[in-house]
């Protein structure tokens, strides 16, 4: 079995990566996921079992989760219950348009003569719809950060511009241009080579 569910979100693509790896805050943004509890901590692998519902039906299962900084992937391997043998990769791709993020779902059934009637329920009434339903509310809650960064930039910026302060980059920028022609004034070595080069 296979399944791919994918979307277009307009963030940076860093924070809709760590946000993606942080399972501890996917309950507070995703209301179809009811817990998420750590069973194994680690810096970069987590085991955790998860339960989320569709529609009405609970569901729960156990995955080993794996984060991949350097290639901006989340992978997860289910180790129990009915997906046992699962993996989950998720992607990020940048394009003009945002961020590409998908999810691919594949699946090895344990009981191939059972695939054929188990491969539409399994993928497509459970897997499909819960995939979608979080890259859907990952999407609102990551643009919504998004957009309160930009806010408090902007008000920050107007802040200073009704007060008269000049942007603080800037203002380092001046200081320390301040500070090299003052030592330069004072450092002999400096007035010497000029009047050679002169």
């Amino acid at each position: 079995m296979h399944q791919a569910n994918s979307i277009l979100m307009n963030a940076p693509k860093l924070r809709i990566f760590e946000t993606a790896a942080d399972l501890e805050k996917w309950p507070t943004f995703l209301p179809h996921y009811r817990y998420i509890r750590y069973l194994e901590r680690g810096a970069n692998r987590n085991v955790v079992k998860m339960a989320a519902r569709r529609g009405n039906i609970p569901l729960s299962w156990v995955s080993e989760e794996v984060i991949d900084p350097d290639k901006y992937e989340v992978r997860f391997r289910h180790l129990k219950a009915w997906t046992k043998g699962m993996e989950v990769v998720w992607t990020f791709v940048e394009q003009p348009s945002g961020v590409l993020v998908s999810i691919a779902h594949d699946l090895h059934f344990r009981i191939p003569p059972l695939s054929p009637i188990a491969e539409p329920i399994i993928g497509g009434f459970f897997i499909s719809y819960v995939a979608n339903q979080t890259l859907k509310h990952m999407k609102a809650y990551v643009e919504n950060l998004s957009r309160e960064s930009e806010a408090q930039a902007d008000m920050s910026r107007r802040s200073r511009a009704a007060t008269g302060e000049t942007d603080p980059s800037r203002s380092s920028e001046a200081e320390a241009d301040s500070s090299r022609r003052s030592h330069n004034e004072r450092d002999p070595s400096f007035g010497g080579e000029a009047e050679a080069d002169a």
